[in-house]
């Protein structure tokens, strides 16, 4: 198996130089194109065929929404995964690229440790080869909410990771979320049990809205909802943490 070819695509001349180099740098990763606008990374991700582009959304000529669109109507054994590298954290752009498929969302700048895992778990290659250890609790709950398609710069993100922690540890968490867990979390942050609630509310309403319940129940193994049956707060950080203790984390 070669390594992960991925297009970089990013109109920043200095920012794109340094992405190519540092990918460049891991064994398992080959970037096989650099675009400086919208209109180079279709061309290029349509002649090199890409698996993984890593692209910034706002770009001259035409955009990163426009890129995925053409992404959208690639053959699917032809479709790279895109993951999408910007500064914009406004919920409507993240939406946005959510319904047009993006496969992870990452704000500039870029660790570049957790971008590299990023392209390697979506070319399904697992952890970074020659650096695999031990996976945490905090990693494999971690791993959990991004293939649920939680986008990882929301509060709900950080919240929904703690939480579920929390209740691994003390399972009587769950009996009183409102009045002991939202607050242990709130306390972890510097925020308050009310805004760890709505945070995490929003960040399952946004999720749903891409996958539904199908990807739910892909992840956790449990088709308990309906399309018309978001899970509460209550219900998938218990179903993430009950998913941990079978997988012996607790």
């Amino acid at each position: 198996m070669g390594p992960v070819r991925v297009l970089v695509a990013e109109d920043d001349q200095e920012q794109r130089e340094s992405l190519v180099k540092e990918l460049n740098r891991h064994p398992n990763v080959r970037v096989i194109g650099a675009a400086r606008n919208g209109v180079e990374a279709i061309r290029l991700m349509r002649e090199r065929l890409p698996a993984v582009v890593v692209c910034d959304m706002i770009m001259p000529q035409l955009d990163g929404f426009a890129v995925l669109e053409a992404v959208s109507r690639m053959e699917e054994r032809q479709r790279p995964k895109v993951i999408a590298l910007t500064a914009l954290s406004r919920d409507d752009f993240i939406t946005r690229a959510m319904d047009l498929g993006v496969s992870h969302y990452m704000l500039k700048p870029a660790d570049m440790a957790v971008l590299l895992e990023q392209i390697l778990r979506l070319a399904g290659r697992g952890m970074h080869s020659g650096q695999q250890a031990e996976e945490t609790a905090e990693q494999a709950v971690a791993r959990l909410l991004l293939d649920l398609g939680i986008p990882v710069h929301l509060s709900g993100y950080r919240f929904l990771l703690c939480s579920a922690l929390l209740v691994m540890n003390k399972p009587d968490y769950l009996a009183r979320v409102t009045n002991m867990l939202y607050p242990a979390v709130a306390q972890c942050f510097d925020t308050t049990a009310s805004c760890v609630e709505r945070s995490i509310r929003h960040a399952i309403n946004m999720t749903w809205q891409r996958g539904g319940a199908s990807a739910f129940a892909d992840v956790l193994n449990r088709r308990v909802f309906s399309e018309n049956d978001k899970p509460t707060n209550c219900e998938l950080i218990a179903l993430i943490s009950e998913r941990m203790r079978l997988q012996g984390w607790a």
